[in-house]
């Protein structure tokens, strides 16, 4: 099925004794695609030289191909083993030109130096030299990277492609990209939803809890099987005898306690990990409690199964229970009175 996509044009530039790394880092971006373009509609397209550029008499060979493929791209790769290439009338070789041509333009440039060990008999001893005297010029300008095998090489590449390819993104959503190349970030909206649907309400929530004691809870009768009264449940563990216990609680809980459930959406080009979520409480009381849903159970109990009483409940007193996804119970807790409702109670988070 046809689908729209941002391309990203990858020169791949390097003299011809690393013809097998050229077809190696074709491969790789093409992995690349399989894996990722239909997803994310993102597409990487390999340029190099014998495929993407075309006869034309009359310029230089080198400009030609700079003005078909080089200008053009996004991105470009560098290999480099015991050569420069051949020198193309405007510096010492065409690849080292199309580098110079796409950092001067403030394009990303990926170096990589092969350490692979060559025949003596077959170095070149005056391209081993210009390759000596351009690394030193630039290293200390360069981040560079190395492999010693071919495999390493395609590893590495893979990797390194993605960390670009990110920053590429990222810079793209910025008003001014210019101005903030170096900066790419990571922007992180937030938003309260409904604690049912998980329809987005916007970034202010109002809640109300109630608060009901819950006074001799120990004094309600045992669940008894309707069918078989006389049945001893719990000896033979086929029912759960605290069950009128059990919903008194849930009623306590569904009304003192509240779900509050958010969205956390990353609108910027960069992965977010380990987020930190900073939410305000406004409320009319003097005493709040927040707490994790997995220290609340707010689900109501099974006639059959365990029970989760544990003797009396007093006013601060919860049972453990389940934990939910990006949620949080909140509440309000005023001072009771006697066995009464303590009244409707507005917490805003």
């Amino acid at each position: 099925m046809a689908f729209n996509a941002r391309v990203f044009r990858i020169l791949i530039a390097s003299p011809s004794d690393v013809s097998d790394e050229r077809e190696i880092a074709v491969n790789t971006i093409q992995a690349w695609n399989d894996l990722n373009s239909s997803e994310r509609q993102l597409v990487l397209l390999p340029l190099r030289w014998e495929t993407h550029s075309a006869p034309e008499y009359g310029r230089r060979p080198q400009e030609v191909i700079n003005r078909q493929i080089v200008d053009h791209c996004d991105l470009l790769v560098g290999i480099f083993w015991t050569r420069v290439g051949t020198p193309s009338g405007a510096a010492d070789s065409g690849t080292l030109e199309e580098i110079e041509r796409v950092a001067t333009q403030g394009k990303p440039v990926m170096l990589y130096f092969s350490q692979v060990k060559q025949d003596p008999d077959r170095i070149e001893l005056e391209q081993l030299q210009r390759l000596r005297d351009f690394k030193k010029k630039t290293f200390p300008k360069a981040l560079v990277e190395t492999y010693t095998t071919q495999i390493e090489f395609r590893d590495k590449l893979a990797k390194q492609l993605e960390i670009q390819l990110r920053t590429l993104l990222a810079e793209e959503n910025q008003p001014d990209r210019e101005a903030n190349r170096a900066t790419p970030t990571t922007e992180i909206q937030f938003e309260f939803a409904d604690a049912k649907t998980g329809a987005r309400i916007g970034p202010e929530l109002e809640i109300q809890t109630k608060f009901i004691q819950v006074e001799d809870l120990e004094k309600l009768p045992d669940y008894e099987d309707p069918k078989n009264p006389a049945s001893t449940l719990t000896i033979l563990g086929g029912g759960n005898k605290n069950y009128y216990r059990d919903v008194a609680i849930y009623v306590q809980h569904s009304n003192f306690f509240r779900p509050i459930r958010f969205w956390l959406t990353n609108i910027g080009g960069l992965g977010a990990r380990d987020v930190y979520v900073d939410i305000r409480i406004n409320t009319n009381e003097t005493d709040a409690l927040v707490d994790s849903l997995a220290r609340v159970n707010l689900s109501p109990p099974q006639e059959p199964g365990a029970s989760w009483y544990g003797g009396h409940l007093s006013d601060r007193e919860s049972p453990i229970g389940r934990s939910m996804d990006h949620e949080i119970g909140a509440s309000s807790t005023p001072t009771p009175t006697n066995s009464e409702p303590a009244g409707d109670n507005c917490g805003w988070r």
